[in-house]
């Protein structure tokens, strides 16, 4: 991509391979991105910084790995969808990781949290059956 700086990409529903971590860096311009459904690879908790600017973010239907770094706390972002990729680990508490939708973190490995985020999943004492396992309400946290 080179010196190229966007504001706004959608390469979603491709066949897109490989690591675009390298896009969330310090020296991006970035407001709207979505990656989603495609073959991206990359560990997403190694990724150290995002752009102020960035509001939204969609990567879902990847084989993304990893967890949601905890840098997401800081971030600007409105909406995130990580949903249907093979992450795993504690949802960061802050910022407003805790208000998006419970969907924009569904059918990952084992990602888990508590307060707002997964307390949408516990109504009627129901649990759940998803691709990857049974989600178990136990002790203010959901396991996927």
């Amino acid at each position: 991509m080179g010196l190229a700086n966007f504001t706004d990409i959608d390469v979603s529903r491709n066949r897109l391979e490989g690591d675009i971590s390298f896009m969330f860096g310090k020296n991006t311009s970035l407001i709207y991105a979505d990656f989603s459904r495609n073959l991206l690879r990359f560990d997403f908790s190694k990724v150290e910084y995002f752009s102020k600017s960035l509001r939204g973010l969609d990567l879902n239907h990847n084989m993304i790995t990893g967890s949601l770094p905890v840098v997401l706390v800081d971030s600007s972002l409105d909406r995130l969808n990580v949903s249907y990729n093979r992450m795993c680990g504690r949802i960061p508490v802050g910022g407003r990781l805790q208000e998006l939708e419970t969907t924009s973190y569904f059918h990952n490995r084992c990602l888990c949290g508590k307060d707002k985020t997964v307390s949408k999943l516990k109504w009627a004492g129901q649990s759940f059956v998803t691709n990857y396992g049974h989600i178990q309400y136990d002790n203010d946290v959901v396991h996927l």
